[in-house]
């Protein structure tokens, strides 16, 4: 199961209807289930169906998603299907 635990990791997200762009730190993000899941260093204000695209530095992560949920006001969630 991939994981990165790196500080200061960044993801975007980029709301298309608002012409919003923010960024905010990742402190972890895992992939359990093709369910990939972000923890950020405060909280990121977004909601379900908000896409983002991912930066993590890793090719796992990487990339644009909808968001799938968001549990707690620091961690969300999106659809990520990963192979080796």
């Amino acid at each position: 199961m991939p994981r990165v635990d790196r500080a200061l990791l960044k993801y975007s997200l980029y709301m298309p209807l608002l012409r919003d762009k923010k960024e905010k730190e990742i402190s972890n993000v895992v992939l359990s289930a093709n369910v990939a899941t972000v923890t950020t260093t405060a909280a990121h204000g977004y909601t379900t169906g908000n896409y983002i695209t991912v930066n993590a530095s890793d090719n796992v992560f990487d990339g644009s998603f909808v968001i799938t949920g968001a549990p707690t006001t620091t961690t969300l969630t999106y659809a990520n299907t990963y192979s080796t």
